[in-house]
Parts: structure tokens; C-alpha cells; sequence
């Protein structure tokens, strides 16, 4: 504690190390995906994810500050819903009683199913996009093979539609 130098150094090693872990977590994040996607090991997949999102990076940032806004927009919804259905329910069963413990137990309910919810909904946001991205990359070899690929992002990566009985009577609908 008295020698500052010394505790500079640890501040810069504490985020350094907190920097490693959080890159590390998304890199794990992505190779799973890449994993579920195409089938590869671990390290395959990791290197794939790391150099899909680098040769995208601007479409991952704009996604991921579009899911942030999204996600707090969502955690506020979901904590301002809980917070108020629990309190009208309150008062219609004990009008007289405190609302304030009640309340605070609301929050926390409302921030654990916000969390758990959305993280979720931000996993499958990664997973849509990394289909796409590697849809739109490979999209030559899937050149008349791509009947798991919806009709809507067809016309997107600029692919012809196979003609087959099931996609005719999927667009007449």
C-alpha cells in the first residue's frame, strides 16, 4: 500500500486479466455457436468464430449496440411490469399493508427473469446472425442447395428460390 508503483502494476494486471476474460468469454460464446452451426471441434470452430466477427466487425458493433439498446429497454419493461402488476396485486389483497419490502423483493424477482430472458434472446440474436454471415460468405457453395434457407433471406443474399413443391405452396400462402 505504500509503494504506488507497485499498486499501479496490479491495477494494470487486474485489467489486463478482466480485458482476457471477457475476451475470452466471447470467443467461447462464438465457438459454441459455430459448433451448433457447422459441426466443428472446439478450436476450429473458435478460429472460424474469431475470424467470421473479424471480417464483419462493423455488423457485429452495430448489432451488438442494437442489442444493448434492446436489452435495457427489455430489462426495464420486464422490471417496470413485474414492479407494477405485483404492487396492484398488493394492494387488492392487503390495501393496508407496507409495499415497500414487497416492492424491492419485485425488483429483484423482475431483474432475475429480465436477465435470464434476455440472455437467452441475446444468444439466439448471436446465432441469427452468425447464420446469416455465414449464409451470406458460403453462398456460393450453397448455390442450389439452400432449401433451409428462408425465401425472405434468399432475396437478401440475392439467391434464386429452388422451385419445389413445398416452397410453391409456402409463397401462395
Amino acid at each position: 500500500q505504500k509503494n504506488r508503483v507497485m499498486v499501479m502494476i496490479l491495477r494494470i494486471t487486474r485489467c489486463c486479466l478482466w480485458c482476457l476474460e471477457n475476451f475470452l468469454k466471447f470467443i467461447n460464446k462464438n465457438a459454441y455457436i459455430q459448433i451448433a452451426i457447422k459441426g466443428h471441434n472446439f478450436c476450429t470452430a473458435a478460429k472460424k468464430a474469431f475470424f467470421l466477427i473479424l471480417n464483419n466487425a462493423l455488423r457485429f458493433g452495430a448489432v451488438a449496440l442494437l442489442g444493448s439498446v434492446i436489452n435495457f429497454v427489455g430489462y426495464v419493461f420486464i422490471i417496470a411490469a413485474t414492479v407494477g402488476l405485483g404492487y396492484l396485486y398488493l394492494l387488492g389483497m392487503h390495501p393496508e399493508a407496507l409495499p415497500i419490502f414487497p416492492i424491492i423483493s419485485y425488483v429483484v424477482c423482475g431483474y432475475v427473469v429480465s436477465r435470464l430472458t434476455l440472455n437467452v434472446f441475446g444468444l439466439a440474436v448471436s446465432t441469427f446472425q452468425q447464420c446469416f454471415l455465414l449464409c451470406e460468405e458460403e453462398k456460393d457453395q450453397i448455390q442450389g442447395h439452400h432449401d433451409f434457407v428462408p425465401t425472405q433471406m434468399l432475396r437478401i443474399l440475392q439467391l434464386k428460390p429452388i422451385e419445389n413443391q413445398n416452397t410453391a405452396d409456402l409463397d401462395k400462402e
